[in-house]
């Protein structure tokens, strides 16, 4: 029978989810999130902490869990048709607090147009902050898209032509260890160090703009105060589109 060691059972209830605090727009900001289902190690998992050697995390909630009893799964069927391999996870560390990953850009709207609701997904792979994730991390969302009414201003005197709507991917970078043993010899094949993203939550913003059509310019407000970058469209798209959103989004 296949042995599964990553898999635990928990007899705590859980309850909530990831709360978010919304602006005046219906946005939300990835600042200051605190964990509902965060469990101080020393109390809520003791059953679950005292079988892995290490876990290097003060707390540690239900999703960053799953992600490695899900990954461990996933890899144990990937060999059921050989030499059935256990994974068992050794080490769990947070390499990465709670925080912006990434953006992407979604569009732009003109002043005094108005578009229905539709669903956006920011995605996340490969090598992020320096660690190669081994999964990519999707996360979707619905925005609803409209323009400027002609009456804002992105700085004094300029009038917003559009407005640029972009969303976030927020989360943890989590580094798990796994020992990898053979399941008819009982032998340690190897260890496999894995980094995935937990606790995942999706944002979208809308940053006013005026953009000058002749040389491409864009002056560009932060969408939660006043105050305003100037740079190319494309330069401010490319920023969006990057692991360093946020200082483009919110500044």
């Amino acid at each position: 029978m296949k042995k599964l060691k990553c898999v635990l059972c928990f007899c705590f209830l859980i309850t909530s989810f990831f709360p978010v605090y919304a602006d005046e727009k219906g946005t939300s900001s990835p600042s200051n999130i605190s964990f509902s289902e965060e469990y101080p190690i020393e109390e809520s998992l003791n059953d679950f902490t005292k079988k892995i050697p290490h876990v290097g995390d003060s707390f540690i909630t239900r999703d960053t869990i799953q992600k490695g009893i899900d990954y461990a799964e996933m890899m144990q069927n990937s060999t059921r048709d050989i030499d059935e391999e256990i994974w068992t996870c050794i080490s769990i560390t947070t390499v990465r607090p709670y925080g912006v990953i990434k953006g992407k850009y979604s569009k732009k709207v003109s002043a005094g147009v108005s578009e229905s609701s539709h669903s956006f997904t920011v995605s996340v792979s490969g090598n992020i902050f320096g660690y190669p994730l081994s999964l990519t991390s999707s996360v979707t969302g619905n925005i609803t898209y409209s323009g400027p009414t002609g009456t804002e201003t992105v700085k004094p005197g300029v009038y917003a032509t559009h407005r640029y709507f972009s969303a976030t991917q927020s989360g943890n970078i989590v580094r798990y260890i796994y020992e990898i043993t053979s399941s008819l010899t009982g032998k340690v094949l190897r260890t496999e160090t894995v980094y995935l993203i937990t606790n995942a939550t999706f944002n979208y913003y809308a940053n006013l703009g005026s953009l000058d059509a002749n040389t491409g310019t864009l002056t560009v407000r932060s969408c939660y105060s006043s105050n305003y970058k100037v740079l190319s469209e494309s330069s401010w798209i490319a920023k969006v589109n990057s692991t360093s959103a946020w200082q483009y989004i919110h500044f």
